[in-house]
């Protein structure tokens, strides 16, 4: 029977544990970068529905304005106090309200 000791390993042993959590915080570090693109990403997404929600209320907002305006036209029109040209304009602008809001 033998039996073998070693008395000097050259810390072969502490490097690999220094290599192992080197190498951990290594992929905690990349864990927290795609966190932080994550919430970045979330973040944009979020403004971006945001943003056209608020852009939707005020097409719809626009495009009221314009057929009130033009009804107006329309009634001032018929009656003798408007002329052709305002009915037009403001026939031009109620269709490019419904235009840009579709």
């Amino acid at each position: 029977m033998q039996l073998t000791i070693p008395f000097f390993e050259g810390f072969s042993h502490t490097y690999q544990v220094r290599q192992t959590q080197a190498q951990m915080e290594k992929q905690q570090d990349a864990l927290d970068g795609t966190r932080q693109q994550v919430g970045l990403e979330v973040w944009n997404s979020y403004q971006a529905v945001q943003t056209s929600t608020g852009t939707a209320k005020e097409s719809a907002a626009l495009l009221d304005i314009a057929q009130r305006s033009f009804a107006a036209a329309q009634y001032r029109y018929l009656a003798g106090v408007g002329n052709i040209l305002e009915l037009l304009n403001a026939q031009r602008w109620r269709w490019r309200m419904r235009s840009s809001s579709a």
